[in-house]
């Protein structure tokens, strides 16, 4: 039987779900078949795509966060949020780590998203983390690769092991939308209503390289408005 593509950002529609549309489809999924505390788990899962789909974190950067670094609701000329503040980064430049925080909305048609996590929030303590999968290093095989001196060598993908165990949850909730998909929506989200269609902020925000960020726009513009 041949395996199913796996599909990557090159698979996406042209147009993203609205806010009203993932999240009814995340509510009414059953997500993963657990045996026991089915509710609970439940509720911590969809905290977590609300967390990938509000941030435009990777997966390797969100089961890292810790209940404590939510802060109380605010309010000011930007509207109404909490922050979630001092991320660590995965993408690194040299040895020096990076650190971003997000505005996660209490207003706007993704506030919905914010009040998942709100409610996940409240049955932690504030050292615990958000989603207690491992940060074990693990590695996989990826494929070959020719040598210089033409032979084939194995290749290894080295991971955290709770990022496979976070993936196969987002894909139980979301059977046609990846972990991937949900981080570009956070950022196609950003770009459109938050920067002005602005690359740069984009690529400074989200720590992408610009070559990509504006290779992508420029796809997708065509995409979603084909030259005739």
């Amino acid at each position: 039987m041949r395996e199913k593509k796996r599909l990557t950002l090159e698979d996406m529609p042209s147009h993203n779900p609205t806010p009203d549309e993932l999240y009814n489809e995340l509510m009414q999924s059953e997500g993963w078949h657990y045996k026991t505390n089915k509710e609970s788990y439940l509720q911590r899962d969809r905290a977590l795509v609300a967390v990938l789909y509000l941030s435009a974190l990777r997966i390797s950067e969100a089961i890292r966060i810790t209940a404590m670094q939510f802060s109380e609701p605010i309010s000011d000329e930007r509207g109404k949020y909490i922050m979630l503040k001092d991320v660590l980064l995965s993408k690194r430049r040299g040895d020096k780590r990076e650190f971003n925080s997000f505005e996660l909305p209490l207003e706007n048609e993704r506030a919905k998203f914010t009040q998942l996590i709100i409610d996940y929030l409240v049955t932690l303590k504030p050292e615990d983390r958000l989603f207690p999968w491992s940060l074990r290093k693990t590695k996989t095989p990826a494929g070959f690769y020719t040598n210089r001196e033409g032979k084939k060598v194995q290749r290894w993908q080295h991971h955290l092991i709770g990022c496979v165990r976070a993936w196969q949850i987002v894909k139980a909730l979301l059977p046609n939308i990846t972990a991937h998909w949900l981080r570009q929506y956070g950022e196609d989200f950003f770009y459109e209503k938050v920067s002005g269609k602005d690359p740069f902020a984009v690529s400074s925000k989200f720590k992408v390289d610009i070559r990509t960020v504006a290779k992508w726009y420029e796809k997708r513009r065509h995409l979603t408005y084909p030259v005739r």
